[in-house]
């Protein structure tokens, strides 16, 4: 999606009922918007978690409804899982994580 929060709402729109038919679906990635986000919708169980750039980043984020966190800073994203536990880390470029996602399985 785009910076427009209205795109945002109808890219969600789309998505969320086609991942809540299935009772397994944790988180889903994307990225391509150049700023970390972490969303999590209302009466929903899915984390909607936005990767940012490792070279260029858009510094002005703007939350939507259900920003759990948001940053404009470059960096990249580590999945980790064990037999109970997915988390995601959102790591800066210079390696310091600044947020985490978890869930347990």
């Amino acid at each position: 999606t785009g910076t427009d929060p209205c795109v945002h709402g109808a890219m969600l729109a789309r998505l969320n009922p086609l991942l809540t038919k299935h009772k397994n679906v944790s988180i889903q990635i994307c990225c391509h918007i150049h700023n970390f986000q972490h969303i999590r919708t209302p009466g929903c169980n899915i984390d909607y978690v936005v990767n940012t750039s490792g070279s260029l980043s858009r510094p002005k984020v703007k939350a939507v409804d259900g920003t759990q966190f948001c940053s404009g800073v470059t960096g990249f994203s580590l999945v980790c899982a064990d037999k109970t536990t997915l988390s995601l880390h959102l790591i800066d470029k210079d390696g310091k994580v600044v947020y985490t996602v978890n869930h347990k399985t």
